[in-house]
């Protein structure tokens, strides 16, 4: 779970391959909490970042129960190496985490197929990065329609918690 008591950067990195394409799409967003409701979110340029939005106190209600989400459920973590490991497959994934719309914030059904790899770094007593990689394999859904395939990489990185730079995530 993020800190409340304390300010947080983390860095949102999220790498995108559909199904069928020789290519990939990736974005490297910053976001700063400021407990207990500023949380800002910057598009990381090169050396550089441009804020792109400010939360609103729902806003950053849903953000961090989203956070929390991510790490919970029933399937049970195992220890690897400096890390812990698990998947689960996505229907389980969606209908816990949020999603977040401008008047809602809660878990959506999946009609779709897939897994979900989790890898977890804890430091301390801080949880300091999870990654997850979404697998989507192709497949017809039951109104005969095919769902986009691919693999989404997604990383949440804290960088730093109050001031203390914290170790990066393992790959």
């Amino acid at each position: 779970m993020l800190p409340r008591e304390t300010d947080t950067a983390v860095d949102l990195v999220n790498t995108i391959s559909a199904g069928g394409s020789k290519g990939t799409v990736s974005q490297v967003r910053q976001v700063d909490y400021k407990p207990p409701s500023r949380m800002a979110v910057y598009q990381e340029t090169g050396s550089s970042s441009k804020l792109i939005a400010v939360l609103s106190p729902y806003a950053v209600a849903c953000s961090l129960s989203t956070y929390t989400a991510i790490v919970g459920g029933s399937t049970p973590w195992t220890p690897s190496g400096t890390a812990f490991v698990r998947t689960e497959t996505l229907a389980a994934y969606d209908a816990r985490v949020p999603a977040a719309t401008a008047t809602s914030c809660v878990p959506r059904a999946s009609p779709v197929q897939g897994t979900v790899q989790e890898r977890a770094a804890v430091s301390g007593d801080y949880l300091v990065g999870v990654r997850l990689i979404v697998v989507v394999p192709p497949q017809t859904l039951a109104n005969g329609q095919h769902a986009t395939s691919g693999v989404e990489n997604q990383a949440l990185v804290l960088l730093q918690i109050d001031g203390t730079r914290m170790s990066s995530l393992p790959s």
